[in-house]
């Protein structure tokens, strides 16, 4: 699914308290992924559960900057430029002398704390993989009398509420118009054979 121009592949849905594990696709392969883009949310639609800890990935920097004391280093390939170093901050932060910067999520159970010694770039990238929780927030009554009528509940970009999409591509309302229902005939009547040409 896409969110904010993000795309996550979704690693395990918990209906009964509406969490969503999901992974960034392009942290999948690594810390060097090919745009770069933060983890956003919008509020009305999904709010952050606890249990999650944030990490700035800076970009696209000569040296360390000294503006990021205490981070952990690592090397990209930038805009076909190979070398070019990147550092892991704990926290959200701006991308400060550098190119750019990342802010991703991940969920803290068994993640080794930013400062333990022998804690290198292949922990968050396992990390990343393992993916993080998100509430979504939905109207819960709404999705039941959409799915009893043949629609699939989801949320509406524009007006940031949850509404059904219908089969025939409608949306907006809280049900779908169910389909009209096919004659059946009368008993001794026999419907003209189908002919294929």
């Amino acid at each position: 699914m896409n969110i904010s121009q993000v795309a996550y592949r979704v690693l395990e849905i918990n209906r009964d308290i509406q969490i969503l594990r999901i992974e960034r696709e392009d942290y999948s392969a690594g810390l060097c992924p090919p745009q770069f883009a933060n983890s956003t949310f919008n509020p009305k639609i999904f709010e952050s559960v606890d249990g999650n800890r944030y990490f700035t990935l800076i970009y696209g920097c000569e040296d360390a900057p000294k503006t990021i004391p205490g981070s952990r280093t690592f090397n990209c390939k930038i805009n076909d430029v190979d070398g070019q170093s990147g550092y892991i901050i704990d926290g959200e932060n701006g991308p400060g002398e550098c190119n750019g910067s990342v802010i991703v999520p991940v969920s803290i159970k068994d993640f080794p704390p930013f400062s333990t010694p022998g804690w290198n770039t292949s922990d968050l990238e396992e990390q990343l993989k393992k993916g993080f929780e998100v509430r979504w927030k939905v109207d819960m009554d709404l999705c039941w009398e959409c799915s009893n009528s043949w629609g699939v509940c989801g949320v509406d970009n524009v007006a940031n509420q949850t509404t059904c999409y219908c089969p025939n591509q409608s949306s907006g309302s809280k049900t779908c118009a169910l389909p009209a229902p096919t004659p059946i005939p009368a008993p001794g009547m026999h419907s003209p054979p189908e002919i294929s040409l």
